[in-house]
């Protein structure tokens, strides 16, 4: 296992703050890989990062994330994916 990966279970294994939840989720999910009006997801080839996202996500703002199973590559690691899936689409006329 790389340094990397080691640091990254490592930090996984805190349990921080309030105030530093709010700015871990912000920050893994403002650099994960898209970050939107549309849509929010992260790509880590860290399992733990990916869940660790999710539960932040979820508790810090409420969203449900789902963390689909690594994508296959063609050198390294699959890629574990948190996103929020899209909101529905917005209805057209009153109600």
């Amino acid at each position: 296992m790389s340094f990397s990966s080691e640091a990254k279970n490592e930090l996984c294994r805190l349990s921080p703050r309030p105030c530093c939840r709010r700015a871990e989720c912000y920050g893994l999910l403002l650099f994960g890989r898209g970050f939107s009006p549309a849509g929010v997801s992260l790509a880590t080839a860290n399992r733990g990062v990916a869940r660790r996202a999710a539960q932040f996500a979820a508790e810090v703002t409420g969203a449900v994330m789902e963390v689909l199973p690594p994508r296959p590559r063609r050198s390294g690691p699959g890629v574990y994916t948190a996103r929020a899936p899209p909101p529905p689409p917005a209805g057209r006329g009153g109600g």
